[in-house]
């Protein structure tokens, strides 16, 4: 009976060590799969660190040339004015030249991060077969007006509206129509049913909650029956976006989750809302299947995505 007792535990011990062996095999493996997902993500973030280093670095070098001229025009005053620091017209002076200054910094700062207008150009592609040939396009924040060049390219008038005026001076320049306005300040300009799409185009983060939902209740005004609307925006279900790059622009208020996006048009009146990823990537793939559904959720996520409804 003793010997059938020491078989026992033998087998028992033989079995609890295979049982061992597995789950540290298990747990190799799983680690593996972790560290495939952490190496890939930290070279996105190391390329994204250099970036925006490159781009503080210019940033810098730009307002140390705004102080000199800033304290070129306060000498100029004194000298004018020895008994008053500013007069009325070296303030407006020094207000226009901040706003060149800041419209300047944003177009330098598209160009850099933005992506190149032949590369946004073939992107947006994606939304024409939303918009009918016979509609009029109004788009907000037309910035350097790569979807008006698109749909004029294709035979469908459009205006653009922008708060960088020399951004539209330059769209002008090139025969595009854009009008130098604040977005929501236009739209109440223009009467009911009016406009057959509306889009815009990494605009909405930039505004506070209170005016993005004025912005949609306005552009459901306007909009014709049946109208179109279409607002594109970076997408924070993507780890990278999330966590970093959607706080490289410093004029960036809030990320809008493709849920609560859908939610905003559908309490605003729209029907038939769909959300479009933009970008098509190479989505990672894991040995380890448990950790799939993870990195499908949050790192197999196009960077920006597209709400879309009708009125």
């Amino acid at each position: 009976s003793f010997y059938r007792l020491e078989q026992k535990v033998n087998h028992n011990l033989n079995l609890y060590k295979q049982d061992c062996y597995n789950e540290i095999k298990r747990v190799e493996k799983s680690m593996k799969s972790l560290e495939q997902v952490f190496t890939h993500n930290l070279k996105v973030y190391q390329e994204d660190i250099n970036q925006r280093l490159n781009y503080y670095e210019s940033s810098l070098l730009i307002i140390q040339k705004l102080k000199q001229q800033i304290n070129i025009l306060i000498k100029e005053a004194e000298k004018k004015l020895p008994e008053q620091k500013f007069n009325e017209s070296n303030l407006s002076k020094i207000v226009e030249l901040k706003k060149v200054f800041l419209e300047e910094f944003y177009i330098k700062f598209e160009n850099r991060f933005r992506g190149s207008k032949e590369e946004i150009k073939k992107r947006l592609q994606i939304y024409l077969p939303y918009i009918d040939k016979k509609a009029f396009v109004l788009d907000l924040g037309c910035g350097r007006g790569e979807w008006l060049e698109l749909l004029k390219e294709n035979q469908i008038d459009a205006v653009g509206i922008d708060l960088n005026e020399l951004s539209v001076q330059e769209l002008n320049q090139r025969n595009l129509k854009a009008i130098h306005s604040d977005a929501l300040t236009y739209l109440k300009t223009l009467p009911d049913e009016s406009i057959f799409a509306i889009t815009g185009f990494h605009i909405i983060e930039h505004l506070p909650f209170e005016t993005l939902i004025e912005l949609l209740q306005e552009s459901f005004r306007v909009l014709k029956k049946d109208g179109t609307i279409i607002f594109e925006t970076p997408n924070p279900k993507n780890l990278g976006v999330g966590a970093c790059n959607f706080y490289t622009d410093p004029t960036h208020k809030n990320p809008i989750p493709p849920h609560l996006a859908k939610f905003l048009l559908e309490f605003t009146g729209f029907k038939d809302i769909e959300i479009l990823p933009v970008q098509k990537f190479e989505p990672i793939k894991l040995q380890d299947s448990a950790l799939q559904p993870f990195v499908d959720e949050w790192i197999n996520q196009s960077e920006d995505y597209a709400v879309i409804g009708r009125k």
